[in-house]
């Protein structure tokens, strides 16, 4: 299924949707009881705003996710700290 991040949702989980275009909410607690989805870490994703990949950390409870550049490697980004970058909000 195709799946989409909420950021303006203060509750951990995702937006599914399914072959007949229908959407709906899964919890991270819900989430975590589908066992072939349990691997910690989502791919690298590029994100045109920042100019950086970024990757889910499905096994963390904080709110973020793990960014890379060239020049740094991979750092962690809160929420919080994501928010701040104006030029990311869609």
């Amino acid at each position: 299924m195709y799946y989409s991040i909420d950021y303006c949702s203060e509750d951990w989980g995702w937006w599914y949707w399914d072959q007949e275009n229908a959407s709906y909410w899964v919890t991270s607690e819900e989430w975590d009881t589908w066992a072939n989805c349990n691997d910690c870490y989502g791919d690298w994703t590029w994100e045109e705003c920042s100019g950086l990949w970024y990757s889910i950390d499905y096994c963390s409870e904080d709110w973020g996710w793990w960014y890379w550049d060239q020049e740094t490697a991979s750092y962690w980004v809160t929420w919080d700290e994501w928010y701040t970058w104006e030029d990311c909000w869609y």
